[in-house]
């Protein structure tokens, strides 16, 4: 049995504050312990529809972590973007903000 090496990896995420909740919840489905805070919530018409920047600390297996990015990404179709950082820069799975 392949035993996984844990990891702690700093995750930034970019767009809609209702939105970085569904990543979180989906690195801790891979079995990720993740720490962040919530952004303040903004209720006035000019902060509507304004992104946010997140940063994430998850603590667990690296390719289950990207693995989480990768999905919540595809899920999001284009429209938040979530980097996971890492030495190297060409393995990580990346989104973009829809304008």
């Amino acid at each position: 049995m392949r035993v996984m090496k844990q990891t702690t990896r700093r995750l930034t995420y970019r767009g809609d504050p209702a939105a970085v909740s569904m990543l979180v919840q989906m690195l801790a489905e891979v079995g990720a312990t993740v720490e962040w805070e919530r952004p303040i919530e903004q209720r006035s018409i000019g902060a509507i529809g304004r992104d946010v920047a997140v940063t994430i600390v998850a603590w667990g297996a690296y390719d289950a972590i990207k693995a989480a990015v990768a999905r919540f990404l595809e899920q999001m179709h284009g429209k938040a973007d979530a980097t996971v950082e890492d030495n190297n820069q060409d393995d990580q799975p990346r989104g973009r903000h829809a304008v």
